[in-house]
């Protein structure tokens, strides 16, 4: 397997994870996004306007929860940042996939609290993890694989430095970047339909 193979098979998986946990719990846990979670400032403040204030307020903490998880997947690498530490991150974030899918299964769906305020906890710190292995190892991915709006805006630069620059190096990135976002995609689909059928035990 070649290098760019291995780069371009973690960054479509990563990409379709988030996709599907951050519709998963947007859809089965009362529209809280788990990987991008300043949404959920815009979801609170419509929600403020809307007069729902009071049971949307634990949206809010999922910032401080991401930004533990952040922390917590720093130190985690610590100052050597070499291949055997990128593993070691992505087992931490499906090892919390795990514990929240099974967490959610045991739970059953009728229990609200579980669903609605602990399993969420631990997707959140899943997609911190994740976020943290973008930016520690931008090189590991042709992109990042849980915000799309960059990946989107790079595409648009590249196909026009193809276009209208013939720069064949931005060509052999814009069919990895594409299928980024297609798996980004095709992960919200997944995740949002399984979710609404089984709830949150989906993410395991």
């Amino acid at each position: 397997m070649s290098e760019f193979t291995l780069i371009q098979r973690i960054g479509l998986l990563l990409s379709f994870i988030a996709g599907f946990c951050d519709t998963a719990t947007f859809v089965a846990a009362d529209n809280l996004f788990s990987a991008h979670v300043t949404g959920n400032f815009i979801v609170f403040a419509y929600e403020v306007i809307k007069g729902g204030a009071s049971e949307s307020i634990y949206k809010l903490l999922t910032f401080p929860v991401f930004i533990i998880g952040v922390m917590a997947a720093t130190a985690i690498v610590g100052k050597i940042k070499d291949a055997k530490h990128a593993k070691t991150l992505l087992k931490v974030e499906a090892i919390l996939l795990i514990i929240a899918g099974v967490t959610s299964y045991i739970a059953n769906a009728n229990l609200d609290i579980i669903q609605l305020y602990t399993v969420p906890v631990f997707i959140v710190l899943a997609m911190a993890v994740q976020n943290t292995f973008n930016r520690i190892y931008p090189k590991h991915t042709h992109g990042p694989t849980t915000v799309m709006t960059g990946n989107v805006t790079q595409l648009t630069i590249d196909i026009f430095n193809c276009i209208l620059r013939n720069n064949e190096a931005k060509a052999k990135m814009l069919f990895s970047r594409s299928f980024i976002i297609l798996c980004f995609l095709s992960g919200c689909i997944v995740g949002g339909k399984m979710a609404d059928i089984f709830g949150l035990s989906v993410v395991a």
